[in-house]
Order: C-alpha cells, then sequence, then structure tokens
C-alpha cells in the first residue's frame, strides 16, 4: 500500500507491525515516516527520537528527521540533520536531495554547485544502469538535468505507484449519459498559486453542458481562496486524510468521466489516486510544471510553446494545446488601494528590478548576473522575497561577497494577492529565474504592467514565462541566454523610453490578450474536455488535440 502511495491506508498497518515486534527498527522507521507524511507530527518526532536511542546516528532516521524539521519550517534544524545523515553515509541519495532542497530554500549556497553535481552524477549512472534516480521529479526540476533525463526520473516515479493494482476503477456509471462530469483533484485550495490561479474557475464552467467536482486533499486555511473555490464547485468534496482506495472509489462512484489532477509530482501529490484509474480519462495540469511520466495519465494540458511539437518524445501524455496554456482569473480580482514609493522608502528615481519567485528557484548563476547589473546601473535596487530571516541574511552576505552593497536589496514580504499586484505596479522590471520560471507570479506582474524578462529554455519549466510573454505581445523579452538577459536588463534601466514602449504596450494588450479572457480560455478548455471524451466514446486512443 506504502509502495503505491497509499499514506492513510498503510497506517495501520504499520501501526500493527510495531506492536508485533517492537524492536524492529525498519519498521518502527515506516511508521515515523508514515505519521509525517499524513501531518501527525508529535508522533513523528516521538517515534523518531526512540529510534535514535536504539540505533544512535542512523542516516535513515536523521534524513527522517530533517525532512519533519523542514514540513515544520525549521530549515537551520533540517540542515543539521542532513549534514549529521550525510556524514554517516555519503550516497543517501534521499538526504542528498532533502539537503540540496533546503540548501536552496535558505539561499546557503556554499559548495552547493559540488552537492549538485553530485546529485546529477548519481542519478545519471543510476539512469545508465537502468535503476531508480533516488531522488524525486520535482527535485530534477531545478538542476541541470537534459529534458530527457526529467521525463525518466517521472517515469520511475509514476510507475512505482501503478505497481500491484488491478483493474480500473472506473465503471458504468462513468458511461451515464447527461453532463459530462468533470474532477479535479487537488491539495491547493487555499492561499496558494495554484488557488489564485483557479479560484475563479471552477464556477465559470458551462452548467448546461457540465458537472463539476472538486475533490480537495488539502487544508482548510479559511483563506479568501478556499471560500471562493467552495462556492464556485458544483459539488466540493472534502478529501483530506482519505486513503489513495477510498478516495479513487469515491472519484469512481461519481461516475466523474475526466479526472484532472492539479498536482502531479509536487510535495502534497496524489497520484496513487490516478494510477487505479477512477476515470476513464484522466489529465494532469498545472501542478507540476512537466509529463508526469505516468502511463495511466492520458494528456498533459499545455501549449506549443512550453511543449513544441517536434518535441512529444518529451512526454508520456498526449498534449491538449490551448492557446497558453495557463487559465488564470486575474481579470476578476478586486481593485487594491494604490500604493506609493514613499510607503516603501523608496526613492522616485530608483530603478527597481524584481523578483518575487520563492527563493529555491535562484541559483547562484543568476545571482551573479543580478549583481552584476545592480553595479552597471547605479541607481537601481532589487527586491526580492523574504521567505526566511536565514534567506535574507544569506542573500544581503551572498550580494556582499561579490561587491554589492547589501542595503540595495529589498525584501518584500507576503501579501494577500490584489495588494500584492497593486504593489508591484511600483516596479520597472521583473527578472526572472530561468532554470524554473515563475508561473503564477509571472502573471501577477504582468497584470500589474509590469515587463518580465527571462531566457528561452529546453524544460517545459524554463518556458513558461517565454509562453506568457508570447501570449501578451512581449516576446522580444525572451533573451536565448544569460548574456543578453543582462544586457537588456542594463538597457531597460537606461533607456526609459524603450522601457516605457514595453510598459504602455503590456497594458494596451493586456485586455485583449487570451492570457486574460478568462472566459475565452475556459471554453477552450471545455472544447478539449469534449474532444477528448468522444474519443474516448469512439474507442480511439488519445492524442495530441490542438485548440485553437
Amino acid at each position: 500500500m506504502w509502495a503505491q502511495g497509499d499514506q492513510p491506508g498503510a497506517l495501520p498497518w504499520f501501526q500493527l507491525a510495531t506492536l508485533l515486534d517492537a524492536d524492529n527498527t525498519t519498521i518502527l522507521n515506516q511508521l515515523g515516516v508514515a505519521y509525517m507524511v499524513l501531518g501527525h507530527r508529535e508522533n513523528a518526532q516521538e517515534t523518531f527520537d526512540r529510534l535514535l536511542l536504539q540505533v544512535p546516528e542512523n542516516p535513515d532516521v536523521l534524513a527522517n528527521l530533517a525532512v519533519l524539521s523542514n514540513s515544520a519550517g525549521q530549515r537551520e534544524v533540517a540542515i543539521s540533520y542532513y549534514e549529521r545523515a550525510l556524514a554517516q553515509r555519503p550516497d543517501l541519495s534521499s538526504a542528498l536531495d532533502g539537503y540540496i532542497e533546503v540548501r536552496r530554500q535558505l539561499c546557503a549556497w556554499n559548495d552547493l554547485d559540488a552537492l549538485q553535481g553530485r546529485a546529477v552524477g548519481n542519478v545519471r549512472t543510476r539512469l545508465a544502469a537502468g535503476q531508480p534516480a533516488g531522488i524525486r521529479a520535482f527535485t530534477v526540476l531545478y538542476l541541470p538535468l537534459t529534458p530527457e533525463e526529467q521525463l525518466q526520473v517521472a517515469k520511475d516515479e509514476s510507475k512505482t505507484l501503478a505497481q500491484g493494482l488491478g483493474d480500473p476503477l472506473w465503471g458504468e456509471k462513468a458511461r451515464q449519459e447527461g453532463r459530462l462530469r468533470i474532477g479535479y483533484l487537488t491539495s491547493d485550495a487555499r492561499n496558494h498559486p495554484i488557488g489564485h490561479l483557479l479560484a475563479e474557475i471552477f464556477q465559470r464552467h458551462d452548467r448546461e453542458n457540465m458537472e463539476v467536482f472538486v475533490y480537495s486533499t488539502g487544508v482548510d486555511d479559511a483563506s479568501a481562496i478556499r471560500k471562493k473555490v467552495l462556492l464556485g464547485a458544483e459539488h466540493f468534496r472534502e478529501a483530506r486524510g482519505m486513503t489513495s482506495a477510498d478516495l479513487a472509489q469515491m472519484i469512481a462512484n461519481d461516475g466523474v468521466q475526466i479526472l484532472v489532477d492539479l498536482m502531479g509530482h509536487t510535495a502534497d501529490t496524489r497520484m496513487s489516486v490516478l494510477a487505479r484509474r477512477p476515470a476513464p480519462i484522466q489529465m494532469h495540469y498545472l501542478g507540476f510544471p512537466g509529463s508526469t511520466g505516468a502511463e495511466f495519465v492520458d494528456y498533459l494540458i499545455t501549449d506549443t510553446y512550453i511543449t513544441p511539437p517536434e518535441r512529444l518524445d518529451l512526454l508520456t501524455e498526449s498534449p491538449i494545446y490551448l492557446p497558453v496554456y495557463q487559465l488564470n482569473g486575474h481579470r476578476y480580482l478586486p481593485e487594491a488601494p494604490a500604493y506609493r514609493r514613499a510607503d516603501f522608502g523608496i526613492e522616485e528615481d530608483t530603478f527597481l528590478y524584481y523578483c518575487f519567485n520563492n527563493n529555491y528557484k535562484i541559483s547562484p548563476e543568476i545571482y551573479d548576473v543580478w549583481m552584476r547589473i545592480l553595479k552597471r546601473v547605479p541607481k537601481a535596487r532589487l527586491a526580492l522575497l523574504a521567505t526566511s530571516d536565514t534567506a535574507l541574511k544569506n542573500l544581503q552576505k551572498e550580494a556582499e561577497k561579490r561587491g554589492v552593497d547589501p542595503q540595495r536589496l529589498m525584501f518584500a514580504g507576503y501579501m494577500e494577492q490584489p495588494q500584492n499586484v497593486a504593489r508591484q505596479k511600483l516596479m520597472n522590471l521583473f527578472l526572472d529565474t530561468p532554470l524554473y520560471n515563475a508561473g503564477a507570479t509571472a502573471t501577477d506582474a504582468l497584470w500589474a504592467g509590469v515587463p518580465i524578462l527571462t531566457v528561452q529554455g529546453t524544460t517545459y519549466i524554463s518556458r513558461v514565462a517565454g509562453s506568457l510573454l508570447t501570449n501578451v505581445g512581449l516576446s522580444e523579452l525572451i533573451m536565448p541566454d544569460l548574456a543578453a538577459y543582462e544586457e537588456k536588463a542594463v538597457a531597460l534601466a537606461e533607456d526609459k523610453e524603450m522601457l516605457l514602449d514595453y510598459r504602455h504596450r503590456l497594458e494596451n494588450n493586456r485586455t485583449s490578450a487570451l492570457l486574460f479572457d478568462t472566459e475565452l480560455l475556459m471554453n477552450k478548455l471545455e472544447v478539449a474536455y469534449r474532444r477528448a471524451w468522444d474519443r474516448f466514446e469512439r474507442g480511439e486512443a488519445a492524442e495530441a488535440i490542438h485548440v485553437d
């Protein structure tokens, strides 16, 4: 059950096993992991502490304590546990994976290139030997691996989930006539970037022809976003804590015909639900920026910029090509009061670069570029998201190491989405992180009227910002490499007329761009759903669907 991703279902069996064999440290460790994954933090901590008394400095237990600490936001503690685990077993891939993640979250970059090089080398050695990569599909998104290697890691992760499962769960109920039944599986019906994108979407389906189910596996944060999803979904199913088997059966009992997963291989994954095939057609959208590598996922919703038709070898799914991949509800955001630069202590003549991407997306390489830009534009400052005090201090330290006064950095806290968009109107230029692009964050910037500078990559996640820029008529801001990116960033600070032209074009295109036409994009998505279902009813296999 555990290997197939059914953590809630596996927990009682681990509890029983430890009662029958209290001294079995392997089972006790797995029980601690089960408690941790299911959010029973105190039970997990107690179990791991007990284990360390039995097997001091056991690297697996230390690595699990690191994961537990990181999930509680105690990243500095997590680093200590990971270092102790790796000191005992340098080749422990799960510890190296998590250690790199936490180091990136804290912008703790000492020897990071070497660590990432070790991880990449391990992955390539394992893949060459026909072995599982030993690393999460999500982690490889920000490592310098090829698109082909990223796909293989995702395939391995998905293959494990499907082992030993029986026949598909969906049955005759899915063939019953009536409105087309669409199910969305998400952990992000809350104040989260995916929640921001989709909160408006569920209520805008064509209810005469489509019946909409939302299966929520995440926390209820009582946010405005959560309430909007609750009100917008025709059928809202609270599924937090349900076993994968029970949740899949619920979906099958609802007769869902098209199940759209919004998580993929992310931290809150429920891919194990899809592995049970509760719906005749299964799709992935938005959550995981790449192919799931799963034979049990039929379609990936994307666009031709992110997923070029000539590179379908990088997908296991058939693509559904929308004109632009991202639906959002930005045009329905309430207007927040306007801010002035003086509200944030910013001089009027300051050229303000910024990047509100999560800190783990910032690499030392792109930070080198940003610091060179600041050196070349003396009146410029750079605003970044402050995800933790440690990350803030590390970014200041890294600026100083590169010869830039840390006072030229500004750090922004979290705001509700309308206020965040209003704040961004004070900015001059959004600097994207090329290896792992902004997604929903980029859409916030464009809606605020701020141009984005990015670099065209070769992977799904390194092409997202380029897709958005192309759709709003600013494809000139997609650079071929980092050298051109640096030159363009400097040029836009020095040439006010050029920057003003981009801002005017963005403002004019904002009202006409399909990216912000929620109703029209929703209609096109529904056309794609209908075409996929029609193919299924004719007994035809999934294939690429283009919706112009």
